[in-house]
């Protein structure tokens, strides 16, 4: 390692990123941003999504080595890179206006950074798995429902809490497969959504593979918020979000309570999303507050919900897992066809005496009758509660069984 690169090896080691500013003034005499391949932004900023145009450019980066560059000649910007390999991460230096002239001289003035550079990205990087291990011990506290100093733990995250205020919980689903700089994305994005609003606080937190947000001030004191602006605004992220990254985008937003109840939110927003997500929408946004009676039902507690579902469907229920028989989806399907026998058996992909004696068997099972509207709002209600309560893994996808009745054959 030639002199000038240890010199400011150790000057970053023992100053911190100061000393790269110093180097970059002196040497370089360049606007630099130093950003990592997900989005974000290690100098000047200091771990703060790049801006728009940056990101822009990441994603649109082509594959060069680190001893080549890039240069975007409309825009005048060079752009460097330091890669680790075994931790698949790069860090791209972008130099502002560099005209073609000048860069060779660039080049060999960022030279001695090279080593420095990847020292500070794998630090960076070990600092963040560091954070990710601590954040996700914190919120899986604050979420669980551990009230212990929730406002003070929250500020030390950054998150600026008035405990005078009323927050509620948004949980996004945005599926599977996502590129690498979502997050960054999904940060940024929200943060901008805020400055829109004056009155309005939000904090986008990814959690355990979750990406969700709190709120407050989008929250109106009427029962139905999809007639106040911040449902609006809430709206207009989610189809920009959708569009600029060819996603499709669903919400569930729990209501709005004291701080030392974030916990609260955070499961209605969960069962706001189940909500949609196992009526098989896509792109919608469900308000906790908006499910109806399911609302009421959920109100008491999981497992008030859960009770509620096994005393109306259980006998069915075990039928079901011990005879196989499908009749709880039977159920279902007659439900949304209104009890139309035809319109079940083209849905079920049965013939249509199957369905009426289905029909017969749970009317058996549940001692109920079928005919009447209490009946079938109550079923309706049980099965969406259990679909729900399943995604929310509030059920057991198993069962409880004993050795009774199985041959010896069988256990031997």
């Amino acid at each position: 390692m030639k002199q000038e690169a240890y010199d400011l090896l150790q000057a970053t080691i023992h100053q911190g990123i100061d000393a790269l500013s110093a180097y970059f003034l002196r040497a370089v005499r360049k606007e630099v941003h130093l950003v990592e391949s997900g989005g974000v932004e290690y100098y000047p900023a200091h771990s703060m999504p790049a801006d728009d145009q940056l990101r822009q450019l990441l994603g649109r980066m082509p594959n060069f080595a680190d001893d080549q560059y890039f240069y975007i000649d409309r825009k005048q910007i060079l752009v460097l890179k330091v890669s680790i390999t075994d931790e698949k991460a790069k860090l791209y230096a972008f130099i502002s206006k560099v005209r073609k002239s000048e860069i060779p001289a660039i080049m060999k003035a960022m030279a001695p950074a090279r080593v420095t550079l990847a020292y500070l990205l794998r630090s960076q990087l070990r600092v963040g798995r560091d954070v990710d291990a601590r954040t996700d011990a914190f919120f899986a506290s604050v979420f669980s429902g551990d009230q212990r100093q929730i406002v003070e733990l929250l500020e030390k995250s950054g998150i600026d809490i008035n405990p005078k205020l009323n927050y509620g919980v948004m949980l996004v689903d945005l599926g599977k497969d996502l590129p690498p700089d979502t997050g960054v994305d999904f940060k940024a994005s929200l943060l901008q959504l805020a400055r829109k609003h004056e009155e309005a606080k939000l904090y986008p937190i990814l959690w355990r593979g979750r990406y969700l947000a709190i709120l407050s001030g989008f929250y109106p004191d009427e029962s139905r918020p999809t007639t106040w602006p911040g449902a609006e605004l809430i709206r207009e992220w989610q189809l920009s979000f959708s569009k600029g990254h060819k996603l499709t985008v669903s919400i569930g937003v729990g209501d709005s309570h004291p701080i030392q109840e974030i916990a609260k939110s955070y499961q209605e927003a969960r069962i706001a999303l189940a909500f949609g997500v196992t009526k098989g929408e896509r792109g919608f946004i469900k308000w906790y507050r908006n499910l109806g009676i399911l609302n009421s039902i959920f109100s008491k507690g999981v497992e008030s919900a859960a009770q509620f579902y096994r005393e109306t469907l259980g006998n069915l229920v075990r039928y079901d897992r011990e005879g196989d028989a499908d009749l709880l989806m039977t159920l279902r399907v007659l439900l949304e066809t209104n009890f139309n026998f035809k319109q079940s058996s083209e849905k079920l992909f049965v013939h249509i005496n199957t369905v009426r004696y289905r029909y017969e068997r749970i009317a058996q099972l549940l001692d109920t009758d079928l005919e009447s509207p209490d009946t079938r709002f109550n079923l309706y209600a049980a099965v969406r509660i259990g679909e729900i309560l399943k995604e929310l893994d509030a059920l057991p996808a198993g069962y409880i069984g004993d050795v009774k009745g199985i041959s010896d054959a069988m256990l031997s």
